[in-house]
């Protein structure tokens, strides 16, 4: 009988600071820089950088806290998760969605869920900034 084990290859971020995590995969020192900002009373920022040599794939699992009222996440500047809920305080940065050709991006479904994990699952390389947008 072949016994298979199974690996979580990333990250599970489930509080909101500034920290560097670090990871190796398949030989490959993987640095993660998580930084927290807050551009308004009711909304903060979560950003992810990349300082990998090469690209990798890994998996960051991020908990969306339980009182934010809406959130999304970008990649590159552009809408990867969009928004699930209408409501959206004042004070706060939206990420705009993304334009191909001139026209509008359809709106995309949320798999956003307050007090959940939300996983992404990419290859990274250096130049990826993920963002996640909590609106409070």
């Amino acid at each position: 009988m072949e016994i298979f084990e199974k690996r979580f290859n990333g990250i599970a971020i489930s509080l909101l600071e500034n920290k560097t995590h670090e990871l190796l995969i398949d030989d490959e020192t993987i640095n993660v820089r998580q930084t927290v900002y807050h551009p308004g009373e009711h909304c903060g920022i979560m950003e992810f950088t990349f300082d990998i040599e090469n690209p990798v794939r890994f998996r960051l699992d991020v908990l969306i806290p339980e009182n934010v009222v809406n959130a999304c996440v970008t990649l590159n500047e552009k809408v990867l998760i969009g928004l699930f809920s209408d409501i959206l305080p004042i004070d706060c940065e939206v990420p705009k969605p993304s334009v191909c050709n001139g026209l509008v991006e359809h709106e995309k479904i949320s798999t956003l869920v307050p007090g959940k994990f939300q996983s992404i699952n990419f290859k990274w390389i250096n130049t990826d900034v993920l963002k996640f947008y909590l609106f409070y």
